[in-house]
């Protein structure tokens, strides 16, 4: 059957594909028969399917902790205070919750302690209270329930401490110094966040801070530095930092960020270190410090991985075996038991919903606006499609792949030697224009034509602007909405659509460094005539604050379910006062409708198998011979 196919395709004839079409029957690919590798995410995902597979505490049981009113000005939640009280006793060194991880029995007459996890048995005379446990947490709330207050709230809990950590000497030739400060690290664009979070939420000259950041940062004074509770950098600084202090490394005082050992040292957006061995990785696990905390609403973002890498920055600097969390619950986790990750994770992770948290908060409404492809399109799309099958295994797979997920947005995104035309010289009626493509090849003056179902228009594009039309019942008293995609590309072409209609729009993305952005932002929500943003899912999607909008518009799905959650929470979180709607463009009888049987398997397991190259084809072909 693929040599007749191949046969087709060869005379330009392209068959449509049948409903129920089965490619592993027509391809011989066997699934049986395909290599596997037995990883730690697949072990687990075999054997638990549970939802609340992790069984995160809530805290809902903690006594709530609140700071001083002298240094914070903002009242906490209860679910803030509680979150606070978490934290403070994981820093702890003498932690009541440290004694989860151990047991106390005797043997042979004498008193030892034992690692619930490790089994490692430590005799009570060589160790004055509870053996060491890291000292830190992961606080893992939903997106929008003020982690980041919860975050300063902790910092001015322990002034006094880390005054009193930065007396500590060392007799060691040049060892780093212990010093008072926290460091803490989030991405690029959202350090001035954290800089009017601080303001925002203490007291004049209570907590002092320096942004440590550009070229400027080697212009920043010893006193500066010394005075600074938070200092506030980013990932890329630290890995850019990291690579000089390599060279450097036998002048560590020379090095602010690795010449020192942090008081503590904070990851905001912690799941940006996920990745196995990143230069970003290796940066943040060599930053020395006493205490650590990770703040991420996404803990799990793909694998089980992502939350290896969170404890293993938690336990980093100390050297003790039964410290060792990722060595201890590899062996485990590989025969799918996960008993003694859930221990781990009782102790050092807090997790609360809104749902949980907060009472009177704006509800959330999802609607599924479905788009059907136009019949130029379609044709396109089938084209595609049989291309796509037909090399399912060779290198192009991924391109083929990725032009069936542009078809569905607008064909123009389908083929990468189409420039997209940024100067708004679209014809208003493509579809008006000949169809050059099936001329015949006597039409020798044609000598370059882009295919007739490229120049169609997007059906997406169309619903999209009768909706943010001022007009609308849904845009009525200045209502503003945001609109989020995967790819740069389409907004280019919702933003020329936009300028036809005349309807004005502010655009969020990469291109755009963290003051722009912040202009950008400021200006969507102080102006009157424009309730429109075009966002970037990837730039919009982390740490933003985006409630004066009320409106999200997902323009396609996302293979990672909670990359639109991460985008749609910029609108619902604290801080919102109206009902948030969000509006879930899908193409049926599409690749689209494959991507949201992907995202269910996300949900529904917590955690998703490690794709590689051959996991990706695997899974697709499964879901597409459904």
């Amino acid at each position: 059957i693929a040599h007749i196919l191949n046969q087709f395709l060869e005379i330009e004839i392209f068959p449509k594909t049948p409903r129920n079409y089965q490619p592993h029957e027509h391809l011989g690919c066997q699934l049986a028969n395909l290599p596997q590798e037995l990883t730690i995410s697949q072990a687990v995902d075999h054997n638990y399917r549970d939802p609340q597979l992790l069984n995160i505490p809530s805290g809902c049981d903690l006594s709530p902790i609140y700071p001083s009113p002298h240094i914070i000005k903002s009242q906490l939640l209860q679910h803030q205070a509680q979150g606070l009280a978490f934290m403070i006793d994981r820093e702890s060194p003498y932690s009541i919750s440290g004694k989860a991880l151990w047991t106390q029995t005797t043997i042979n007459g004498t008193c030892v302690w034992k690692h619930k996890v490790s089994g490692i048995e430590i005799e009570l005379s060589q160790t004055s209270n509870v053996p060491e446990t890291p000292r830190g947490s992961i606080l893992a709330d939903d997106m929008g329930l003020g982690k980041s207050l919860q975050a300063i709230c902790l910092v001015a809990c322990s002034l006094k401490e880390a005054q009193l950590f930065s007396t500590q000497t060392s007799n060691l030739p040049n060892s780093s110094l212990p010093f008072h400060g926290t460091l803490l690290v989030c991405p690029a664009r959202l350090m001035n966040n954290w800089i009017e979070e601080i303001i925002k939420h203490s007291h004049n000259h209570t907590i002092h801070f320096v942004k440590y950041h550009g070229p400027q940062r080697h212009t920043i004074s010893e006193k500066q530095m010394e005075a600074a509770n938070i200092l506030i950098t980013s990932y890329e600084i630290v890995r850019s930092d990291f690579n000089e202090y390599n060279k450097n490394f036998s002048l560590p005082k020379r090095s602010w960020l690795f010449g020192r050992i942090w008081f503590r040292v904070i990851l905001d957006e912690a799941h940006s270190i996920r990745t196995t061995e990143s230069k970003t990785q290796m940066a943040i696990q060599a930053l020395k410090k006493e205490r650590s905390l990770c703040l991420t609403g996404t803990p799990l973002q793909n694998s089980l991985h992502d939350i290896m890498a969170l404890l293993n920055f938690l336990c980093c600097n100390l050297k003790t075996p039964h410290n060792n969390w990722p060595k201890i619950l590899k062996p485990h986790l590989q025969q799918g038991n996960i008993n003694q990750l859930q221990l781990i994770l009782r102790h050092v992770m807090l997790r609360r919903t809104k749902k949980l948290s907060l009472t009177n908060f704006p509800d959330i409404t999802h609607h599924k606006i479905k788009s059907p492809l136009n019949l130029p399109a379609q044709r396109y799309y089938d084209i595609q499609f049989i291309k796509f099958m037909k090399d399912f295994w060779e290198r192009s797979f991924f391109s083929y792949l990725h032009s069936l997920q542009g078809i569905c947005d607008h064909p123009l995104l389908a083929d990468p030697t189409l420039s997209i035309i940024k100067d708004g010289q679209l014809s208003p009626n493509p579809t008006e224009q000949p169809d050059t493509q099936f001329a015949g090849k006597s039409s020798q003056t044609i000598t370059h034509c882009i295919p007739y179902e490229v120049c169609c228009q997007s059906n997406k594009i169309q619903k999209l602007l009768k909706m943010v039309h001022p007009e609308s019942p849904l845009m009525a008293n200045s209502t503003k909405a945001v609109v989020f995609s995967t790819w740069t590309r389409f907004l280019d072409l919702i933003g020329i659509a936009l300028e036809q209609h005349q309807i004005s729009f502010l655009r969020l993305d990469g291109s755009l460094n963290s003051k722009m952005q912040d202009r950008c932002l400021e200006n969507f929500k102080q102006s009157t005539n424009t309730c429109l943003l075009l966002a970037s899912l990837q730039t919009a999607g982390v740490g933003l604050n985006i409630t004066h909008a009320s409106v999200a518009f997902i323009m396609e799905p996302h293979w990672n379910p909670t990359a639109e959650a991460q985008a749609f929470d910029r609108l619902h979180r604290i801080g919102q006062t109206k009902p948030v709607q969000v509006f879930h463009f899908i193409t049926p009888d599409t690749i689209e409708e494959r991507i949201l049987q992907v995202q269910e398997r996300k949900k529904q397991l917590i955690e998703s198998t490690i794709l590689t190259t051959t996991d990706w084809r695997e899974l697709l072909e499964a879901i597409l011979s459904s």
